[in-house]
């Protein structure tokens, strides 16, 4: 799975709006960079940005509101 733009403030804001929505932690700008960083998350906070992910593939790379 390829990364959102994180750079765009606007889809860093809104991917972790849906992590936050699923009950995770919100990625820091360190944790979008590094997939060693994302795959130290564990639980709750893994599951969220898991699912944050399969949601933004699924809707082509847009976030929900698209």
């Amino acid at each position: 799975m390829f990364c959102p733009y994180y750079k765009n403030k606007d889809v860093f804001d809104g991917f972790n709006n849906i992590i936050y929505a699923l009950g995770g932690k919100p990625m820091t700008e360190e944790e979008f960079r590094s997939a060693e960083l994302r795959n130290q998350r564990r639980g709750l906070d893994y599951s969220a940005m898991e699912s944050a992910y399969k949601a933004y593939h699924a809707n082509n790379g847009n976030l929900m509101d698209l």
